[in-house]
């Protein structure tokens, strides 16, 4: 039978005509249906549960020849940029009713692992939620895991990011202690429809490419947070040239000591104590080194102004080495 002689069928099945629709996200309350033609088609109704099987058993023989797109292959479509499609209805058991995304980025020459050993292994570290895991490429695997096994409540707020953060090392600790692998993570906030799908990959892939632009020494990383990092990729590369040809004192930061030392001075919310013991030297050491930065720059980065200053710098230091 002809796919549209079934559409024909179910129409007065329901009483309502079909209609065709583009591959965009169909009206609130309706349904869409994928044709082997590739063609989408709406009820103009909400349609419920059951008249959904109906709908999805009568055109099952239409939709033989044609290829039902899984979940994953879905997602992937989405995050590619192809033109946005509607979930098609045999996927719509599949929402994402607050799932927290988590962007794994494996590095590059890592121990070969197929991707069924990834899953078993998420399986059984978030036990019962049957995570959802789709491999974007050789480098880059996208997570979807129930909040509460995060941390164990329903509700996300950002003060439970200290419980995220501890959450994503400890499957940090599982990936490297059972595969061998060393990830670095983007978490973003819970989806709870797939229309929310383009957005939070679009701040993901913004913070993946900071990360990877500036060679962030940090394992997690939340897509609320890195914004500074995230605007300076926009930046034009002679703009950025510029900027840096107008610093002093360029040559004393690119010293691998002094850029270490300051780094962890900012991460450590510039307390000497605090940076003295982590980096194990003398607390007379560490201000001897703050004095040589600003003999040179002319910038105390024990002030908070140019500390931000100096960060920037920084930042634009590694993105430019990282791109040569």
């Amino acid at each position: 039978m002809h796919a549209w002689e079934r559409v024909r069928r179910i129409e007065r099945i329901l009483g309502v005509r079909a209609n065709r629709v583009k591959p965009s996200r169909p009206a609130p309350g309706e349904t869409a249906f994928q044709l082997s033609s590739g063609e989408w088609i709406t009820f103009g109704l909400a349609l419920t549960k059951r008249e959904q099987a109906l709908i999805e058993w009568l055109l099952n023989e239409e939709m033989k020849p044609a290829k039902r797109l899984g979940l994953e292959e879905w997602i992937k479509g989405v995050l590619d940029g192809g033109p946005p499609a509607p979930v098609p209805a045999h996927l719509n058991h599949h929402l994402p009713g607050g799932r927290m995304p988590a962007l794994l980025m494996f590095e590059q020459g890592r121990p070969f692992f197929a991707k069924e050993d990834l899953s078993v292994l998420l399986d059984t570290y978030f036990a019962g939620s049957s995570p959802w895991l789709v491999g974007l490429n050789e480098s880059d695997w996208l997570l979807f895991v129930p909040l509460r096994e995060w941390i164990g409540e329903e509700k996300f707020t950002l003060e439970a990011e200290e419980l995220l953060l501890e959450a994503a090392s400890g499957l940090q600790e599982a990936l490297a202690d059972e595969l061998g692998l060393t990830a670095s993570m983007v978490l973003a906030p819970p989806i709870v429809s797939w229309e929310q799908l383009p957005g939070m990959w679009q701040r993901m892939a913004q913070v993946r490419e900071a990360v990877r632009s500036f060679r962030m020494e940090k394992a997690v990383w939340v897509t609320w947070k890195p914004r500074l990092e995230r605007l300076l990729t926009q930046l034009d590369d002679q703009a950025v040239k510029t900027f840096l040809a107008e610093m002093p004192g360029l040559a004393l930061l690119r010293e691998e000591e002094m850029r270490k030392t300051i780094e962890a001075f900012l991460r450590l919310d510039l307390n000497i104590s605090e940076t003295a013991r982590h980096l194990y030297v003398h607390r007379n050491t560490l201000l001897y080194r703050f004095d040589r930065v600003k003999q040179e720059t002319g910038l105390d980065v024990r002030r908070f102004a140019d500390a931000m200053l100096i960060k920037v710098v920084l930042l634009l230091l590694n993105h430019q080495e990282g791109e040569r």
